[in-house]
């Protein structure tokens, strides 16, 4: 005669709702960030014409610095001409505001130099 075990598992109704709460957790954080990666792309396309595979190669290929300053660990925007939506490169916030305050001008900026070479770049 062949005898079948049944295996219990015998788990507390706490044990089993906090395993239940973590798992929905997860799932819900992994769903979370594919939504985020989504909307980013989509934002990025209708802005700039580029999507966000477009904006991780860029930053491989400028070695994760800004085009300006040269200098890596800060987070990267997108420089774009604001007449034809042209994409340049990427900058950190402080160049890309910069960039921004003195009017993408180039005498503006050539002024901007001549000042710090004449009072001393400190």
């Amino acid at each position: 005669m062949l005898l079948k075990f049944i295996v219990l598992k015998i788990v507390c109704r706490n044990c089993s709702l906090n395993r239940a709460r973590a798992y929905r957790a997860k799932e819900k954080e992994e769903r979370n960030t594919e939504r985020i990666a989504l909307v980013k792309d989509s934002k990025m396309r209708s802005r700039y014409g580029i999507g966000l595979n477009d904006f991780n190669a860029a930053t491989i290929a400028q070695d994760s610095k800004c085009a300006i300053c040269q200098k890596g660990g800060r987070k990267l925007f997108i420089d774009h001409s604001h007449e034809d939506k042209k994409v340049r490169a990427l900058l950190c916030n402080i160049c890309n505001t910069g960039f921004g305050l003195l009017a993408e001008n180039i005498q503006y900026m050539d002024n901007a130099k001549q000042y710090l070479m004449f009072h001393g770049n400190t």
